[in-house]
């Protein structure tokens, strides 16, 4: 081979520089930014929040017993160990640094996806702020749109081709209003609505809500994945909430009830969105009804860990349950983690948004402005080269 000699003409040598040019533009086209996969956009409370929100606040899971199964405090999460979201980053394959982990944002942001959800966080603004400084679900929108504009430099109306498509691409969980009802029947005086006008307090939630997620769309956001709130009525919390078992039932299942509806609404009134909804209600229901799933499971009223007095949260270093199988709630309002594990194989068998070939993925590529391929380069290149020979 190193005997052969190739003679390119100046003319050759032109249409030679063309070519690749174009191949590299076409090989790294949306590539500034890695969005190979699916990028995932957390929001909402301690349900999946990091678990170590800063000093800012009292309601916090960086401390022992947290995260104990793991062994790794630094990576805690308001369990012993994995969430739903550990799962579901798991089965859609995707880096775990920006998802799950404490870091730059600007590094990874938005082709990996960020964590915004705050462990005390609500969807009315004053929800969570009994334990200090908190960032509700206004907040983490906020930092969502101030991440983008000062990665970026970008608005909605001239945000750049490549960051939209990462955005279509990725899938938006919120998970938040536990909190909301919680807070709003221990300390009432907090909020404009009384919790037992059960309709206008559901309504006024999920009013507010679809107006952050109509926020989310508008920059960008068009696959969504909303939680359910569970049956408090059967978590240890209810012994702290002033509502009987039958209001906590007829609260949450109207909250659980409009929020399917507006996703249907959504999914009708904001083009090519899609909503879909993790039936936490059902599926916790399920677990304490059965043992199918957690065949060890003997207690499903205590939490696992024992609680500090005036809280919902394990006392620090205190002790805990020995074999974490046993038992359906960590502390007071959070699942063990072999809870966590059914609630998200019970969702990613049915749904495919745990596949890392999102559907929104081929409406982005659909609606990107048509750039030439790597083979439609090679094809004109050629005919150009037939039909114009280079002169000798």
């Amino acid at each position: 081979m190193d005997n052969i000699i190739i003679v390119i003409k100046s003319s050759q040598l032109c249409c030679l520089i063309v070519f690749l040019q174009l191949f590299f533009l076409s090989k790294s086209q949306y590539g500034g930014i890695g969005c190979d996969k699916n990028p995932l956009f957390i929001f909402g409370d301690s349900t999946i929040s990091r678990g170590h929100d800063g000093k800012v606040t009292s309601f916090r899971a960086d401390y022992a017993p947290y995260g104990i199964t793991r062994g790794n405090l630094n990576v805690s999460r308001f369990t012993n160990g994995y969430t739903f979201r550990d799962y579901l980053v798991e089965a859609m394959d995707l880096n775990k640094t920006g998802v799950l982990g404490d870091f730059d944002i600007a590094r990874v942001f938005p082709g990996g996806g960020y964590n915004f959800a705050f462990g005390s966080a609500g969807i009315l603004p004053q929800t969570g702020k009994a334990y200090g400084t908190t960032f509700g679900l206004d907040q983490q929108i906020i930092m969502f749109r101030d991440a983008l504009k000062d990665c970026y430099l970008n608005t909605p109306q001239n945000i750049s081709e490549e960051i939209v498509h990462c955005l279509m691409k990725a899938t938006f969980v919120i998970a938040v209003g536990t909190n909301d009802y919680i807070e709003s029947t221990v300390r009432p005086h907090l909020y404009n609505i009384h919790p037992n006008s059960t309709c206008d307090f559901a309504y006024a939630l999920i009013q507010l809500l679809r107006k952050h997620l109509e926020d989310l769309y508008t920059w960008g956001a068009r696959k969504f994945l909303l939680f359910q709130i569970g049956p408090l009525d059967k978590y240890p919390v209810h012994s702290v909430m002033n509502s009987t078992a039958d209001e906590i039932i007829q609260q949450i299942t109207t909250f659980n009830t409009e929020l399917q509806s507006m996703a249907d609404e959504l999914s009708d009134d904001l083009p090519d969105s899609f909503f879909y909804i993790v039936k936490t209600y059902l599926i916790i229901n399920e677990l304490i009804e059965s043992n199918n799933e957690m065949p060890d499971k003997n207690n499903d009223t205590d939490p696992c860990c024992e609680v500090k007095n005036g809280t919902l949260l394990c006392a620090p270093n205190g002790q805990f349950c020995e074999d974490t199988t046993t038992y359906l709630f960590w502390d007071a309002l959070h699942l063990t983690e072999p809870a966590h594990s059914y609630l998200a194989k019970r969702y990613c068998d049915e749904k495919s948004v745990c596949s890392s070939s999102p559907i929104a993925f081929s409406y982005a590529r659909a609606h990107s402005r048509p750039r030439p391929t790597y083979l439609a380069h090679c094809l004109i290149l050629l005919l150009t080269l037939l039909y114009f020979p280079p002169r000798l």
